[in-house]
Formats: C-alpha cells, sequence, structure tokens
C-alpha cells in the first residue's frame, strides 16, 4: 500500500509556494504602486492624490508599506495645497522611519510632520521637526528636500517675528535651490529671501534681490515672479522714502501685470499716493483694501496704514484712535493667539492619546487576524491529515478484520476436515489391530487348554512372537496417535515428564484400543498387574501440574 505522507507533503508544499508566490508578487506590485505615486507627487500632484486614495491599506501589508503609504499620501495632499492639522495620517511614518527605514523618508516624515504641525499654528514643535529633517538632508545631501525645509523655516521664524532667522533659513533655502538648478525653485527662493530682507530693513539686498528676480523672470518667462519683483521694489523704494520712484514702480505694475490686485499692493500703494499728496486716491485705495481683507493679519495691515496715512493729512484724532484700534487688536490678537494654542494643544494631546490608542487596537486586531490566518493555515491541512489517516486506519482495521474472518472460516473448514481425517485414521488404526486383538484374546482364553492350544498356537504363534519381539518401539506407534489425536504423546511427555518409559508405552497400547489380555502378552504382565499399573498412572496424572490433564484422563478413562 502507497504511504500517503508523500502526497500531504507534496499538497502542503505546493500551498505554500502558491501563497508565497501569491504573496510575492502582491507586494512586488504594491511596491510598484508606491514608486510610481512617489515619482507622480512632483510631477502630477493632482493624479497621486487620486491614486493613493485609491490605495487601502490591507491586513497583509508590510508596516514599511503601511509607512510609506502614509507619508505619500501626506505629501499629496500638501502639494496639492491640502492643509492638514491633524498629524493623525502622518504619525505612523514618523513611528516608523524613527527606528528603521531609508534616512530618505525618515527626512520626508519629519518635514511633512513639521507641514501639518505648521498648519495647526504650533510652531516650536514644527520648528523642532524641520530642524530634524535639515540635518538628515545635510547627510543624504539633498538639495532639493533641503530647500523646502529651510524655506518652511523661514515661514515659521517669520510667523514668530525672528526676523533674524527668517533671513538666515531664507538664505539657507536660496543656496540649496540654486544647487539644484531647478528655475522656479530659484525664483521662490529668491523672492523669499527679498522679502526676508526687506522685513529686516536691509534696503540694498532686498533690492539686489527683487532686482536678480526681476530679471530671471524675464528670462524664464514667468510673469507670476516678475510681477513680484517689481512690487517688491517698490516696496524697497517706499521704505527708502523715494516715494515718486515707488508710486512709478506701484503703477508700472498696475498697468502692467495681469494679477489680481493684492492687499499689500493697494496699501502701500495708497501709502505712496499719500507720501506725494494724493489722499483721495490713497482713500480709494485703502476702502478697496478694506473690502479685501480675508484675515487678521490684513486687517491689522489696513488700519496700520491708515494710522499712517491720517497721520500725513494732519489727522492725530483720527490717528490716535487709529493706533489705539491697532493696539487693542493686536493684544486681542496675542492673546487669543495664547487660549487658542493652549486650547490646541490640550485637544492634540488628547486627539494624539486617542490615535495612538486607536493604531494599538488595529494592530492588535491586525496580528490576529495575521496569526487567525496562519493558524487556519496550518491546522487545516493538520485536520485534514488527521481525518485521511483516521480514514486510511478504519479502513485497514477493515480489511484486517475481513482477513480474520477469512482465516477464521478457513481454520474452522481445516478442523472440521482434520477431525474427520483422524477419526478415519483412527478408526483406520484401530482396524488395523483389532483382528491382532482377537488373536490375542483367543490365544489368552485358551491358553490352559492343550486341544485348542494346539491348534491355534501353530496359527498366531508366529503373529505374537513378532508382535512381543518388536514391542512396538516409541518410533513406530507414538507418530501414529500424535498425528490422529493432536500429538497426544508429545503433550504428555512435555508436561508429565516424571513417568517411566514403560507408563509410556502402556498409554500408547490402550489409546491404540489394545484390550488388557492382548497387552499383558506384549508386556509379559498379568491382568491384574496391568490394572493396578494403570490405576496409579492416572494417580500421578491427576496430581500433576499438566494444562492438559483433564484431557488425558478423559481418553485414558474410555480405556
Amino acid at each position: 500500500m502507497r504511504r500517503p505522507w508523500r502526497h500531504i507533503f507534496m499538497g502542503s508544499l505546493l500551498l505554500l509556494l502558491i501563497g508565497g508566490g501569491g504573496w510575492w508578487f502582491a507586494h512586488r506590485h504594491l511596491e510598484r504602486e508606491l514608486l510610481l505615486i512617489e515619482q507622480w507627487c512632483e510631477a502630477e500632484p493632482e493624479q497621486a492624490l487620486e491614486r493613493v486614495e485609491e490605495l487601502t491599506p490591507r491586513v497583509w501589508w508590510h508596516a514599511e508599506h503601511r509607512a510609506r503609504h502614509a507619508l505619500l499620501y501626506s505629501r499629496a495632499l500638501d502639494r496639492n495645497v491640502v492643509d492638514l492639522q491633524s498629524d493623525t495620517l502622518i504619525r505612523p511614518a514618523v513611528e516608523y522611519y524613527r527606528t528603521a527605514g531609508a534616512l530618505r523618508y525618515r527626512m520626508m516624515s519629519c518635514f511633512y510632520l513639521g507641514r501639518v504641525l505648521q498648519n495647526a499654528s504650533r510652531l516650536p514643535e514644527a520648528a523642532v521637526a524641520f530642524v530634524l529633517a535639515e540635518e538628515f538632508a545635510d547627510s543624504l545631501g539633498d538639495n532639493h528636500f533641503g530647500g523646502l525645509i529651510t524655506h518652511a523655516l523661514s515661514h515659521v521664524c517669520h510667523a514668530e517675528n525672528n526676523l533674524k532667522g527668517e533671513l538666515r533659513y531664507s538664505q539657507k533655502s536660496y543656496e540649496y535651490f540654486l544647487a539644484t538648478g531647478r528655475e522656479e525653485r530659484i525664483l521662490y527662493a529668491l523672492w523669499d529671501l527679498g522679502n526676508a530682507h526687506y522685513n529686516n530693513f536691509h534696503s540694498a539686498e532686498a533690492e539686489r534681490c527683487y532686482e536678480e528676480l526681476i530679471e530671471r523672470a524675464s528670462a524664464a518667462g514667468d510673469s507670476l515672479y516678475w510681477g513680484e519683483g517689481l512690487q517688491g521694489l517698490a516696496s524697497v523704494r517706499l521704505q527708502q522714502g523715494l516715494a515718486e520712484e515707488a508710486l512709478e514702480l506701484f503703477e508700472r505694475v498696475r498697468d502692467e501685470w495681469d494679477y489680481p490686485r493684492t492687499v499689500d499692493w493697494l496699501t502701500d500703494y495708497a501709502f505712496a499716493s499719500a507720501l506725494v499728496g494724493q489722499y483721495e486716491r490713497a482713500r480709494r485705495c485703502m476702502d478697496e483694501a478694506e473690502a479685501q481683507v480675508a484675515d487678521e493679519r490684513e486687517r491689522m495691515r489696513v488700519l496700520y496704514r491708515r494710522y499712517q496715512i491720517d497721520t500725513l493729512r494732519g489727522d492725530y484724532s483720527a490717528a490716535f484712535d487709529r493706533y489705539r484700534v491697532v493696539a487693542d487688536k493686536q493684544d486681542s490678537i496675542t492673546k487669543a493667539q495664547l487660549e487658542h494654542s493652549s486650547l490646541v494643544a490640550r485637544s492634540d494631546y488628547f486627539e494624539r492619546e486617542t490615535a495612538e490608542a486607536t493604531l494599538t487596537l488595529e494592530r492588535q486586531r491586525n496580528r490576529m487576524r495575521t496569526w487567525g490566518m496562519l493558524l487556519g493555515f496550518l491546522i487545516l491541512p493538520g485536520i485534514g491529515l488527521l481525518i485521511y489517516l483516521n480514514r486510511q486506519r478504519a479502513q485497514a482495521i477493515e480489511r484486517h478484520m475481513e482477513q480474520i474472518a477469512s482465516l477464521s472460516e478457513h481454520l474452522q473448514g481445516a478442523q472440521s476436515e482434520l477431525n474427520r481425517l483422524g477419526g478415519r485414521a483412527a478408526e483406520q488404526l484401530k482396524a488395523r489391530f483389532e483382528s491382532m486383538n482377537r488373536l490375542a484374546e483367543t490365544y489368552y482364553a485358551h491358553f490352559d487348554s492343550t486341544k485348542e492350544q494346539e491348534r491355534i498356537y501353530r496359527q498366531v504363534r508366529s503373529d505374537l512372537e513378532q508382535i512381543g519381539s518388536r514391542a512396538y518401539s516409541r518410533e513406530e506407534l507414538e507418530p501414529l496417535i500424535n498425528r490422529t489425536m493432536e500429538n497426544f504423546m508429545v503433550r504428555l511427555r512435555e508436561q508429565v515428564p516424571t513417568l517411566r518409559e514403560e507408563e509410556y508405552q502402556l498409554v500408547t497400547y490402550l489409546l491404540l484400543g489394545f484390550s488388557y489380555p492382548s497387552i499383558s502378552i506384549f508386556v509379559s504382565r498379568r491382568v491384574s498387574t496391568l490394572y493396578t499399573r494403570v490405576s496409579r498412572l492416572k494417580e500421578q496424572i491427576a496430581v500433576s501440574e499438566a494444562p492438559d490433564r483433564e484431557e488425558f484422563l478423559r481418553l485414558l478413562n474410555k480405556k
């Protein structure tokens, strides 16, 4: 019978190969998808966001794939100007790449964590994340992300009124982007650097930056940064007190730039107009600017410019009222910012705790699902193997029972045939010695009669003397008994070894059916003596420990 282990082993190996191949193919496909999304994040951000939203994390995903998905999702949202204010999405990537994964992804996770914190106005924490990301960028020599990180740091410093820090990081951002050779990034960094110099009242450096920005933007055909550079140069002229030149540049921006006029441009143009005595035009610009105000920063700028224009006009009462409003607004804004920061900190703490608890629970569930699938994959073949082995064992037992039943039938038939043959053999054996027995009895009956003795003497003398001389040795008679009586003499000699050879011979004559008178002639003993010796023989067998003594006595008692 063929062993089933080989088939079971080959089946399990085939399942493992199929499962492993499917797992490998799925992970290779996922790797290609993530790599394609990473490429799209820079060139096609909208397509990258659409694809990453369709790619839902699965139970079988590795922790590294989950981290990369979270990182690419955050990057795609940032590239599409979707300002996240919760770090729930980016947090798994930060936690994973903190201790594992490529250094580049660790840098990116810190950067986009800083972007989320910056959007949530958690500026100190954002600065820490950006500084850490900048260290990784320096180690990698990644000028592109180095420029992005330092640019974000300059905006954090500007929001915190850290003008020196703003200038330092704006300069570093410009140097990073200059090393990349990407013109659109260089224009962006140059405009940012000019603004930082302007905020620090470095008029000459700001003028140089804006002039270079205008020159580069003209060469590249970029009208956006050309207008920004021209507007920045006008603000520098205004800062230098050159109102007429500033007004000329503002009017050039108005006439040649196709972009909508911003609150900053309107307030600066109004202030330049007021400096040259054109108060009515200044008033119209301020009214237009106030209609476009979108946040408190722009509102404060409008109020401050109105204060300056009222001062130029000599309306000190109105100027004082506006200054007081500006001061009160600044105090309320500062207070609101502090309260908002406190509320955000508390809210973020509880949100982070909830997110961590949810993430831990999800990880436990995923781990339980994974172990459940693995155990199921291992247990089901084991159960199938046990069922198969039990079925094979039951079939083997059934076959063995059938064989036993068949052998039992054969044995019963053989036993019946053996009993029949044994009976026939015993009858033939008894018939063989019957004539001899009758001769011996006749001789015994007429042993004392001279007349009869004369008549039969010659008939039986020769036969009896021949029988007596041969004495039917053990080698001749006992095999006959053993063949017909299930090894009677063999068992008797083994189980009752204390008998004498003469007693074994006496048993042989009795079993062969000789009478006591016949046996007395063979052994030359008196009949009474034979009776005595047979009685003593039975007593010895009865007191022995022979297992078959009952059978021995039963057969001897029949004689």
